[in-house]
């Protein structure tokens, strides 16, 4: 009896919290930071463009596409850079891409649909906002999961936990979250950011304040550029260690001002050195000047000054290091379409 009663003493208190939580600190329908949840949870289209050029849905994977005649199956999203690979491989060819039909795709809200055939596809992506377009979506800022609720239980009068383990779980809780309910989130929890800095987050108006101060912190590459984004993970130690594996890099593509300089600096062999030299010779002649690289990520300026070659003095966006065996390839952009691509000579690649 003394237990019993002391059970139902704990309940009644449950329920006495309950009452004297203020509403600030309880996840509330339609308050600004459950909408800012919705959206930070919607499902990104736009990891995908190259595959559908569509940033309002995503083709589900395993998908099997033909990319300029090669056949390869996407498992993950890291597998989408393969189709990358193959259309850089050759400059003077047009690219080509077929997807395997049927495909599913996964719309922002994650309801889906069966498509048949490249035109259905086609008709889904006019449906999507343009390129570049402000979206619902809110890609600069993730939840790092786990995150548990204490939902209240107006039957036992007690706090039920819940733990959701992914956007879109979290994402139909709030849909469906009615005025009634009360919600509060079990704190600290992580936010992380494209960068993969993460933040710990104590309250609820300290979660609120932060995802509206990263809503537009980042590119949301809504769009079909698909090779602006190839150095996420890049970092200028990476740049130097492919350099020193050959003292020997040929230019493999060369555009500037809209020119395509490639076969004037055919014969030339560039030597990028660690303490920041940089030696460009031929059988003829050579040039020396320096290089150097900064920033991290998509931001990383490579800086060319070699004497009497000014084509090469300028600086540079790193925007791709592809190491594969046999391979070395290191691609840089700079302005309005000009871009520098060099290759090692050391395994005789092609």
């Amino acid at each position: 009896m003394l237990a019993l009663s002391m059970f139902n003493s704990s309940c009644r208190e449950e329920e006495f919290a309950f009452e004297g939580t203020p509403p600030e600190q309880s996840l509330q329908a339609d308050s600004n930071v459950a909408n800012l949840l919705f959206r930070t949870t919607l499902n990104d289209g736009s990891t995908d463009n190259i595959l559908d050029q569509a940033s309002c849905f995503s083709i589900d994977l395993p998908v099997t596409v033909i990319a300029n005649g090669t056949e390869i199956t996407i498992e993950e999203k890291e597998d989408l850079d393969e189709i990358e690979v193959i259309f850089e491989e050759f400059d003077d060819d047009a690219d080509t891409l077929e997807i395997v039909f049927p495909v599913t795709i996964t719309f922002s809200d994650y309801t889906e649909e069966m498509v048949s055939s490249t035109e259905e596809l086609e008709n889904f992506a006019a449906t999507c906002p343009e390129e570049n377009e402000d979206d619902d979506d809110i890609e600069c800022i993730d939840i790092v999961y786990p995150l548990t609720l204490s939902i209240f239980n107006p039957t036992t009068e007690l706090f039920d936990t819940v733990s959701f383990e992914n956007d879109q779980m979290l994402n139909d809780f709030i849909e469906q979250l009615d005025e009634d309910d009360v919600v509060n989130i079990e704190f600290p929890i992580t936010l992380v950011l494209t960068d993969d800095t993460e933040l710990e987050i104590g309250d609820l108006e300290q979660l609120e304040n932060t995802i509206e101060g990263f809503i537009e912190a980042c590119d949301e590459d809504d769009d079909n550029d698909f090779d602006d984004d190839n150095c996420n993970d890049c970092s200028v130690e990476q740049l130097q260690a492919a350099f020193a594996e050959c003292p020997d890099f040929g230019v493999n593509k060369f555009s500037l001002n809209g020119q395509n300089l490639k076969s004037q600096y055919d014969d030339l062999a560039f030597d990028f050195q660690e303490d920041g030299n940089v030696t460009a010779s031929s059988n003829t002649e050579s040039f020396t000047g320096t290089w150097s690289a900064t920033g991290s990520g998509n931001d990383i300026i490579m800086v060319i000054d070699i004497v009497d070659l000014d084509d090469f003095n300028l600086e540079w966006t790193l925007n791709r290091i592809l190491d594969t065996p046999g391979r070395t390839k290191i691609t840089l952009h700079e302005g309005d379409g000009n871009v520098l691509r060099f290759q090692d000579a050391c395994n005789n690649g092609n």
